[in-house]
């Protein structure tokens, strides 16, 4: 029994061996980020401080529910004396602990077999089909896997087991808060569970700790986005309820929607294909056709278990047709662009479905040629290395030193220092900079250097940069190609960005 552990749990790691190969050789770099990622190392920072309140801000002026991704965050970020690629570690961390959480409850539901071959899928998604998600620190990226692992935490729950409720009640936190556009298919996994749950009429015995445990969980991941909302008019919450009301939810078309539905739920299947060295792209007539192919499966699997009265079937196969469904809702709630980072967790529908097939076929291959067990282990160890050793272009576990910004920003410090400026206002006049903008606000409060942000852009930095009233001497941040110049005084530039001194009128 403890050498299948072992062998599940290095199973369950594989896909990450290149990326820790890469983090024992280079160690965390201490590089400036840039743009999001500036933004995300900020609010770590004030989580430092214990005055981080909220999560990631949005492009609409509010910030997701609350704080779990810094504070989570924070000790790895302590440990590497306050670099930003911290972040690339901890995300790195994450998706490590979900992937071993999936394979460890697989076995726990399904047994070491059918757990061990769930490892291997897991590894394809990681490795072929969605290649970015194992170090991305980005907050619409990391709940991804950890999603999974909920979703598979949930199926016990539905069957009236709850010795994982405080477990599941801390991800599906820690999950909506880093980004609110999980909250919709983490509502559609505990509807699926509470309907099951009273359709099975299973009495489910918590026991008082495990209630305690739970109530514990929730009250702390959520006082600090409660006290904003009881501090602040209007408070983060409010805000959020103004802008998903149900007027605000259609705003792209079926067609946007379904097109983005298509694309992402083929990507396992697709990467399944690559991963033994066939070559396609997925055009929109065979996303089609495998979209409607994994529907048909499922529903097949749930009519077959209804049949048998294998709720545990029943309950795991509804799962992706809900998932389905609200994933298609939730793209057309989309106000902006059908960015590619909005709609990337729709591919771990794929991966949960092919969960669901996998279940199913090992117990069905199990319970009717018990000699076939050595053929599934050997496919899965095929699938794994495959997987591993497969022509696919990975990113970097860091991503690339910024030597113009890093650049521009010395020259911002040795301006200031030299005419000792005390305590600049940054105003962006020309949006496209402000990428840059926020490194140099980063750059400036980690060397302790006072620094304030005008108020139009604080939603990105945070309120801690709120200038006091008064005139202060300002730094402009302004397109190289926006032909604007002025008197004013050149304090640095680079090939997109030019900085100009502007004193205290």
């Amino acid at each position: 029994m403890r050498r299948h552990t072992v062998i599940l749990g290095l199973a369950a790691l594989l896909p990450f061996a290149p990326a820790a190969w890469q983090l024992l050789q280079r160690g965390i770099p201490d590089l400036l980020f840039t743009g999001d990622g500036a933004a995300l190392e900020l609010r770590v920072l004030h989580a430092t401080r214990s005055v981080q309140l909220l999560g990631p801000y949005s492009l609409f002026g509010w910030s997701h529910p609350g704080p779990a991704y810094f504070y989570l965050a924070l000790p790895f970020y302590e440990a590497a004396g306050e670099r930003g690629p911290a972040l690339n570690l901890f995300a790195f961390i994450v998706n490590a602990a979900a992937a071993l959480g999936i394979v460890y409850s697989a076995r726990r539901q399904f047994g070491s077999l059918t757990a061990f071959a769930i490892a291997a899928l897991t590894s394809v998604y990681l490795l072929v089909g969605a290649p970015f998600v194992i170090t991305n620190e980005w907050n619409p990226i990391l709940p991804i896997l950890p999603f999974a692992l909920l979703t598979v935490l949930t199926v016990p729950l539905a069957l009236g087991e709850s010795r994982a409720l405080p477990i599941v009640a801390f991800l599906a936190s820690a999950i909506v808060q880093t980004h609110v556009g999980f909250g919709a298919p983490i509502a559609a996994l505990f509807a699926v569970a509470l309907v099951a749950h009273r359709m099975g009429g299973v009495r489910s015995s918590i026991l008082k700790k495990g209630r305690i445990a739970t109530v514990v969980v929730l009250a702390v991941c959520w006082a600090l986005p409660i006290y904003e909302a009881l501090t602040a008019r209007p408070g983060n919450i409010q805000w959020l309820i103004e802008f998903f009301a149900p007027d605000n939810l259609a705003k792209q078309t079926w067609t946007v929607a379904w097109t983005a539905m298509r694309e992402q739920l083929a990507v396992l299947p697709l990467a399944l294909v690559r991963t033994v060295g066939v070559s396609t792209d997925g055009p929109p007539r065979l996303q089609t056709l495998l979209l409607v192919a994994q529907g048909a499966a499922l529903l097949a699997i749930v009519l077959s278990s209804v049949r048998n009265r294998d709720r545990g079937f029943v309950v795991l196969g509804v799962i992706p047709l809900a998932l389905f469904s609200v994933s298609i809702l939730a793209v057309r709630a989309i106000r902006q662009e059908v960015e590619f980072y909005l709609v990337a967790w729709i591919s771990v529908i794929g991966l949960i479905t092919w969960i669901v097939f996998i279940a199913y076929l090992t117990r069905w291959l199990e319970s009717r040629f018990p000699k076939f067990r050595p053929v599934v282990a050997v496919s899965a160890v095929v699938w794994l290395l495959a997987a591993l050793s497969g022509p696919v272009l990975r990113p970097p576990v860091f991503r690339e030193r910024d030597v113009a910004t890093e650049a521009l920003t010395g020259e911002i410090d040795a301006f200031l220092l030299a005419h000792s400026v005390g305590h600049p206002l940054i105003r962006i006049e020309s949006r496209e900079t402000w990428p840059i903008a926020v490194a140099t606000v980063l750059h400036l409060y980690k060397r302790k250097v006072p620094v304030y942000v005008e108020d139009r852009w604080l939603y990105i930095v945070g309120k801690q940069f709120t200038a006091p009233a008064g005139r202060y001497p300002e730094l402009r941040f302004i397109s190289r190609t926006s032909g604007q110049t002025g008197s004013r005084t050149t304090v640095a530039d680079s090939d997109d960005v030019t900085v100009y001194f502007v004193p205290p009128s």
